[in-house]
């Protein structure tokens, strides 16, 4: 879906993905963020990094917090998720 609530259970630590430790020129895509009921944004829950300008040069990062797959939409993102990567590495 294209919104559903934080999940309810689990750990439910936040810990978004930091974009401020990117380097311009880096392609930085971000795949689910949070944002509350005003659309305030509280950061990325998953994200796609291609490390073009720092290092690991060529690098490539898919990350997902870890407490999303607590969430009814957990193992549907799991399966997104493992499309993307392969979708990735075909070049799609």
């Amino acid at each position: 879906p294209a919104t559903f609530p934080f999940p309810a259970r689990g750990d439910r630590r936040w810990r978004p993905f930091c974009r401020s430790e990117l380097a311009e020129g880096d392609t930085f895509v971000p795949l689910v963020e949070l944002r509350d009921d005003e659309g305030n944004h509280y950061g990325d829950a998953v994200a796609y990094v291609e490390h073009r300008a720092s290092e690991p040069k060529g690098g490539k990062v898919l990350y997902a917090w870890f407490g999303l797959f607590d969430s009814p939409q957990g193992e549907a993102l799991l399966h997104d998720l493992f499309a993307f990567v392969a979708a990735t590495a075909r070049g799609k």
